[in-house]
């Protein structure tokens, strides 16, 4: 995901800065979010930030259910508030990560739909991840 985040930038609307052709040099970074000034590249290494991180949390959590639900909703937290940020295509990828991954509640008692919720997450976060990486490219 990372390659996918830099390259060429497109128009989002409302402020959003692009070169001519739509593209940008890597020195400038791409476009910039109107509602943050944050510009498209750095909104999407934040993004895979947040799962490098969420990865580390894993690791943090095995065993503990509790520790991974919260890990779980604080990923969800800061993938909203990175959609807060930006606006158009971004802005949806980054909310339906968040809706993802704020859906996964693990209940320890119910097994059977702990692996529905895992099965779920994997295609969904599959579908977001792809179009995270189209709204980065």
């Amino acid at each position: 995901m990372t390659a996918a985040c830099g390259g060429s930038a497109t128009s989002t609307g409302g402020g959003s800065t692009t070169a001519a052709g739509g593209s940008t040099s890597a020195a400038d970074g791409g476009s910039t979010s109107a509602a943050s000034g944050d510009s498209k590249a750095d909104i999407c290494t934040a993004a895979q930030k947040l799962l490098t991180d969420y990865s580390s949390s894993m690791a943090a959590s095995a065993g503990d259910l509790d520790k991974f639900n919260a890990a779980n909703q604080k990923l969800s937290d800061d993938f909203k508030t990175l959609a807060e940020k930006t606006d158009g295509d971004l802005a949806a990828a980054l909310n339906e990560f968040s809706a993802t991954w704020g859906a996964l509640k693990i209940d320890a008692g119910d097994p059977s739909a702990a692996l529905t919720a895992f099965q779920d997450l994997g295609n969904k976060a599959t579908e977001a991840g792809t179009k995270l990486g189209t709204a980065c490219a």
